[in-house]
């Protein structure tokens, strides 16, 4: 007799029921993974987005085709938007969804906290940054202040706090939330 070769039914039923076990553990590994991705890409595009508006301000650019009177960072609740103002109005380069489910919350902050007239924050936020090579500044409405942009992701305890500057003029990521240049 010759012997045959294959799985019987056990075999099967055993691998699929081991299988079925490695999937449940895993899944909520993947998703909690793939949660922090969505949260750190948002972050980091807000921070490219105000690169992008300081880098086009800093190098003078051209807003279709005319010159340039400032670059908008735009922030809302629901996505980021890169814009141009020039005489025809403001033109929009780039606009980013949101990718997490995160709080979005934005702040005109000095050193020592929000402006006492701010009770809730605002649902939009423009940080405008007007050319001039290196004496590229942003907006008077930030003078020798900060704005700071606020993503809480409460589902997998992270919050990041980006600051963006008008004394030293750039963007950057605060680990301790605060906006301090010190």
């Amino acid at each position: 007799m010759q012997k045959q070769k294959g799985f019987t039914l056990m075999e099967l039923v055993v691998a699929m029921i081991i299988i079925g076990i490695m999937t449940a553990v895993a899944a909520p590994s993947f998703t909690k993974w793939r949660k922090q991705q969505q949260f750190e890409t948002d972050t980091q595009q807000v921070l490219s987005l105000l690169a992008d508006a300081r880098a086009s301000a800093l190098s003078d650019k051209t807003c279709a085709g005319k010159q340039t009177e400032k670059w908008i960072a735009r922030f809302s609740e629901t996505e980021t938007k890169l814009l141009c103002k020039n005489s025809d109005g403001e033109q929009q380069i780039s606009s980013f969804p949101w990718k997490s489910p995160a709080t979005i919350t934005f702040e005109k902050a000095t050193g020592i906290g929000l402006w006492p007239t701010v009770t809730t924050p605002p649902s939009t936020m423009d940080i405008s940054i007007f050319p001039g090579g290196t004496q590229s500044l942003i907006d008077s409405a930030y003078a020798d202040k900060l704005a700071r942009i606020t993503i809480d992701f409460t589902a997998i305890g992270k919050v990041n706090t980006v600051c963006f500057s008008s004394i030293a003029n750039y963007p950057f990521l605060s680990p301790s939330g605060e906006c301090n240049e010190e």
